[in-house]
């Protein structure tokens, strides 16, 4: 049996109400980015079933979580809890971003009172970068916890939560070694599934960090990198296969370097799980481990580390997930395939109005989508680029800001051509007054002064005709 302790009132006062349950009951699942969660199943005509309700407070596998979901079934109820992070819902931060900071000081800034911090082996307290919700973009209203998220993203982290105790743990997996703990088909491990994907494999990775605006030069490795741009893994192959990464939270070049490395070196083999039951379990099993698969079908020994737990009170029942991709990188970055580059998790990150926009262009426009900011950091103008993947190198764009849509065939910094302004009409440059006597065209009309529609006896556009102007 397994007992956990609910907290509800008793009396008018907030007391632990402790549960007992059968072991295959109620399980913990331990995820790969800490946030642990608890379930249990409870029958209906339970009497404690009436101290369930969402949001009360559950003690539980050494921590305190909170009931979020309550899944009424016929004749029994599964109850779901997550780790209980008030603390960290609990202030608005405006305007949140943070250039040129280190860990410990950036988490000074949003750590909740209260809550301490415990450091890793190998946490990085020195490296400095940028926290902010998308390139240049402060946090414009953000609790702790989506912070948080920001920064496991820039330092490489990631964060184990204590919410009894109220501790923080800050992690650099990359430093768990071999345990020397062996996983054995038929032995001690069952009902294993294998899935083997490499898909995303690279042995080459271009490194790129902050652009130089009055340049127009990202920063390279080369300097620490015996002048190359590049790294290399031929671990699994030594075929060259190139991929990129331009993060431009990084302006170090060692630490853009040692971020590449850590990249490359999940992607330099092909991505391996395993899932299984797992056998006469010495109870020992925790988190980011790294054990040894002994795979007999594929004659293979190899080192791996979990990624998710699931632990029960009775280990028998536990559930193993093991994988050769490190959770950090996997978690922040999507698929790489040869010469595409690998984007950081918060430049992916769009806002709803960006997501719609991209809706409507891709597929027939293409390119690529930025926001250019003014001297305050508002968004001032969004930019599709066409042939390229920065703004420098780009020579066909449209470039919508508040006088309209517009197309340029010579740059960012060339020579634009007004499509549709807010009147709704789809201009041109070099017009005279007798091309504005008959309908416009692709070759038609620029606008000036004051006039207005009906003063230049324009015909609007079809859709059709606004179509084959867009191609």
């Amino acid at each position: 049996m397994f007992t956990f302790a609910v907290y509800n009132y008793i009396n008018d006062e907030v007391m632990p109400i402790p549960i007992s349950l059968e072991d295959d009951k109620c399980f913990c699942t331990h995820n790969q980015n800490g946030e642990d969660e608890f379930q249990f199943e409870l029958p209906k005509a339970s009497e404690y079933y009436g101290y369930i309700v969402e949001e009360v407070k559950v003690k539980a596998f050494s921590n305190m979580f909170l009931v979020k979901k309550i899944e009424e079934q016929s004749d029994f109820v599964i109850v779901k809890c997550t780790l209980d992070f008030d603390d960290w819902y609990s202030q608005i931060y405006i305007d949140y971003r943070k250039t040129n900071i280190n860990l410990p000081n950036v988490l000074a800034t949003i750590l909740p009172i209260g809550w301490s911090i415990q450091y890793g082996d190998g946490v990085n307290l020195t490296k400095r970068t940028t926290v902010e919700y998308q390139e240049g973009q402060a946090f414009r209203a953000a609790t702790a916890k989506e912070i948080l998220a920001a920064i496991a993203d820039a330092y490489t982290v990631i964060f184990n939560y204590d919410t009894i105790g109220k501790v923080l743990s800050v992690l650099n997996i990359e430093t768990y070694t071999p345990s020397g703990d062996y996983f054995i088909e038929d032995l001690n491990m069952s009902n294993l599934k294998f899935t083997g994907d490499s898909s995303n494999f690279i042995t080459r990775l271009y490194v790129y960090g902050k652009k130089d605006d009055s340049t127009g030069q990202y920063l390279t490795i080369a300097s620490v990198n015996d002048g190359k741009e590049y790294l290399e893994d031929f671990t699994y192959s030594d075929k060259v296969v190139c991929g990129s990464l331009i993060d431009e939270r990084y302006t170090i070049p060692q630490h853009l370097k040692d971020y590449g490395e850590s990249v490359l070196a999940e992607k330099c083999v092909p991505v391996r799980s395993y899932s299984f039951d797992v056998n006469n379990s010495d109870g020992k099993m925790y988190l980011y481990k790294v054990v040894t698969i002994v795979d007999k079908n594929r004659k293979l020994r190899l080192n791996y580390r979990c990624i998710k737990f699931v632990e029960y009170n009775n280990h028998s029942y536990d559930v193993v997930t093991l994988s050769s991709i490190t959770p950090s990188i996997e978690g922040m970055f999507g698929g790489v395939s040869t010469a595409q580059s690998i984007m950081s998790s918060n430049l992916k990150t769009a806002e709803e109005n960006i997501q719609s926009i991209e809706s409507l262009v891709l597929g027939t426009l293409g390119g690529y989508f930025k926001w250019v900011l003014d001297d305050t950091g508002n968004k001032s103008e969004f930019l599709i680029l066409i042939d390229a993947t920065t703004i420098g190198q780009a020579t066909k764009l449209f470039k919508l800001d508040n006088e309209g849509l517009k197309y340029s065939s010579t740059g960012y910094s060339g020579t634009y051509t007004t499509i549709i302004n807010d009147s709704g009409l789809v201009v041109a440059a070099s017009a005279t007054y007798s091309d504005l006597q008959n309908k416009p065209t692709i070759e038609g009309v620029t606008i000036a002064g004051n006039q207005s529609f009906d003063d230049w006896n324009l015909v609007p556009l079809t859709d059709a005709e606004i179509d084959a102007i867009m191609v």
